[in-house]
């Protein structure tokens, strides 16, 4: 950003006093690293290095500034003043900050541990420039206290001890300053607090203390610069620095803010774009599980009330990163959970009708008949073929012995042994009495009038004297025929 100090004038030209608000810290960088800009500089920084960091400066700031408030050979007279003017004050500021930036960069700090003092808990150490990777013993240096543990200052110790016999010097003891916090004291260029920090220990070293310390401050009276627009003026570094850093951090923050807002408005309008997704794929979903519920529970053949379940028709966004793949992911999951579901529920109920037709068909005239009791369920077919069980079984007991059920005497039927549905009777008439409660009881009746050739004569004769068949052969069978015969008569 050096170079859009040194090209100021275009941003608050009139103004008297420089607030350098307009100053961005990441542009002052760019442009300190550029080649022109050191070049600029040093056409003014002296070469001399006997001169004190202090005196060094000012000798830059005030040729610099001589150099610019000389009038061009193309300038009017009301321009040139003009310019002195409006520019005068931003000028000096901007020279007085980049050059004592510049010899600040000039060097870092290194320290040597010298003693420490374990009742306080305090370590001397001696601070010396360091500059292209090469420390000036010899030179300038001055003393600090740190606060340290015994245990950070045997460690810190140890570790210097051993740079020092392996003939290694201890750039890694390398110090870190803060922004503002600089001085000078006897023309020396010092931080006043720094820090130093491994994986290991840290500490602080606060040195705003520091004997004969003041703050850099330069004034045109000071420089030798006679300028009547900067009479009285006086240009404090720390104060420059501190708003340049706020000025950076505020930028920071509000880039941050700025991020995190993004950021949250990207969630925001991706939890819409998944709440509008997981309401299309639930509206499908939802349809298909009612397509699938409304075809099995109309399904005739469902006797086991075969269903889907329920968990499959609802996607719900768990938190802030579900994603719309994700969320599709789930919806494909779901839809082939509830297509398997399905099928295996048709499958299933194809599966108990096959079973039930091969077990139970036998019993039924056709299958129209067989569907009919099938879908009232299995206890109703069950009980249906227990029925025609009854009745099959004496047909075929009929069929087996029609001669001899055609002989018999059903008033006074003699004692034999007949086997019908797996069980012994020494009457036909008694299978018969022992079915008076089944469904199928008027047709066992019918099938043995139909075959016994005096039951069926008596029928004929005087069967229209009775309500029903059934009444004609119980009243036939009772034992008390003639007298009920008489009473009908």
């Amino acid at each position: 950003m050096l170079m859009s100090i040194f090209l100021s004038c275009v941003f608050n030209v009139k103004a008297q006093i420089p607030s350098f608000e307009e100053y961005d810290w990441d542009v002052f960088e760019e442009y300190e690293q550029k080649q022109d800009v050191y070049f600029i500089i040093d056409e003014y920084y002296p070469g001399n290095d006997n001169l004190s960091d202090y005196a060094r400066t000012k000798k830059a700031i005030a040729d610099a500034f001589k150099d610019w408030q000389q009038r061009g050979e193309f300038e009017t007279s009301a321009d040139y003043e003009e310019r002195l003017k409006n520019e005068s004050l931003i000028k000096f500021y901007n020279l007085c900050l980049a050059y004592t930036r510049y010899t600040l960069r000039q060097y870092e700090w290194t320290f040597v541990p010298i003693q420490y003092d374990i009742d306080k808990q305090e370590y001397t150490l001696e601070l010396y420039k360091r500059k292209d990777e090469r420390v000036d013993f010899y030179g300038d240096f001055f003393t600090a206290k740190v606060t340290i543990a015994p245990s950070d200052a045997r460690h810190l110790k140890q570790v210097f001890e051993t740079a020092y016999e392996n003939s290694v010097t201890p750039f890694a003891f390398s110090l870190f300053t803060y922004y503002p916090l600089q001085c000078v004291a006897n023309g020396k260029f010092i931080p006043t607090y720094l820090i130093f920090s491994t994986e290991a220990f840290y500490f602080e070293i606060d040195n705003s203390k520091y004997p004969g310390a003041k703050e850099i401050t330069y004034s045109a009276a000071e420089l030798g610069i006679n300028n009547k627009y900067l009479a009285g003026k006086k240009c404090q570094m720390n104060e420059v620095w501190k708003i340049l850093i706020n000025k950076k951090m505020e930028k920071q923050a509000a880039e941050q803010r700025a991020k995190e807002e993004a950021e949250r408005q990207a969630k925001r309008e991706q939890r819409a774009k998944d709440s509008m997704s997981i309401v299309k794929y639930n509206e499908q979903i939802r349809a298909k599980f009612n397509k699938y519920r409304t075809e099995l529970a109309q399904n005739r053949r469902n006797i086991g009330n075969l269903g889907v379940s329920c968990k499959y028709i609802n996607i719900s966004i768990l938190n802030l990163d579900n994603t719309s793949e994700h969320i599709e992911k789930m919806n494909e999951q779901y839809n082939t959970e509830l297509d398997s579901i399905y099928k295996s529920a048709c499958t299933q109920i194809t599966n108990d009708y096959l079973k039930a037709w091969n077990q139970y068909i036998e019993f039924f005239e056709n299958g129209k008949i067989f569907e009919q009791y099938y879908c009232s369920g299995l206890d109703a077919l069950r009980k249906e073929v227990e029925e025609r069980k009854l009745l099959l079984n004496l047909k075929s007991f009929v069929n087996a012995n029609t001669k001899q059920i055609q002989s018999i005497n059903c008033q006074n039927e003699k004692l034999s042994q007949y086997n019908i549905n797996g069980k012994s009777y020494v009457k036909v008439t008694d299978y018969i009495r022992e079915c008076k409660s089944a469904k199928y009881y008027d047709d066992m009746v019918a099938s043995l009038v139909a075959c016994n050739k005096k039951l069926h004569d008596e029928y004929e004769k005087n069967g229209f004297l009775f309500d029903s068949q059934i009444e004609f052969y119980e009243a036939y069978t009772s034992g008390n025929y003639k007298a009920i015969l008489k009473a009908k008569k």
